[in-house]
C-alpha cells in the first residue's frame, strides 16, 4: 500500500489538474475564488 500510495496521490492530481484544464473560463475563475476562501472556511462556520 505504501508503494502505491504516491502513485494514486499523482494520478488524483493529473485528474483534477486535466479537470481544471478542460473548464471555461467563468467556471475557473469561480473555482479558483472558491479555493483561495478554504483557510477561512472553518472559522467562519464552525468556531
Amino acid at each position: 500500500m505504501k508503494k502505491t500510495l504516491p502513485y494514486l496521490a499523482l494520478a488524483l492530481a493529473g485528474l483534477l489538474a486535466l479537470g481544471f484544464a478542460r473548464m471555461d473560463q467563468s467556471r475557473k475563475r469561480f473555482v479558483t475564488h472558491l479555493i483561495k476562501q478554504v483557510p477561512y472556511l472553518p472559522g467562519r462556520y464552525f468556531a
